[in-house]
């Protein structure tokens, strides 16, 4: 009877502890993803490739050089999947015609975005060259946090 019972109370403590630890994991997964609209272009007038402004948004936007995506954070980086049939005809062109991302100085983040994407420790893209992945239906970029 007495092993009976601690048989019981084994399950019953390993069972607490699986929930413990795919709690976590699952926690661990859940990154947040927001909708942003990225103004493409490099500072003072915006042209060019690069980031001119990174806006949170509810509604993607259809405007000429606004770039439509979803951006996640992953810890250093960040990642933006970039849906091909929600972006203007000259930013399919662009991201066509080129393999890389050209950011030619440091951009700065939202105070909006760095909290809705909760990012730690990093408050700017860095400048530099990033490879745009081209996955049939979307793009994907990765740039670095710094």
């Amino acid at each position: 009877m007495l092993q009976h019972i601690h048989f019981i109370m084994m399950k019953k403590i390993i069972v607490f502890m699986l929930m413990i630890l795919l709690g976590l994991v699952f926690r661990a997964e859940c990154k947040p993803k927001v909708r942003v609209v990225i103004d493409v272009g490099h500072m003072p007038d915006c042209s060019g490739t690069g980031f001119c402004g990174i806006k949170v948004t509810v509604n993607f936007l259809r405007e000429k050089e606004m770039l439509n995506a979803w951006a996640e954070n992953d810890g250093r980086t960040l990642i933006f999947t970039i849906n091909k049939n929600e972006q203007p005809e000259s930013l399919i062109r662009l991201f066509n015609s080129n393999s890389v991302f050209e950011v030619y100085e440091n951009y700065q983040l939202s105070d909006d975005l760095i909290s809705k994407l909760e990012i730690e420790n990093y408050s700017e893209i860095s400048k530099g060259s990033y490879q745009i992945q081209d996955n049939t239906d979307e793009y994907v970029l990765i740039v670095q946090l710094e």
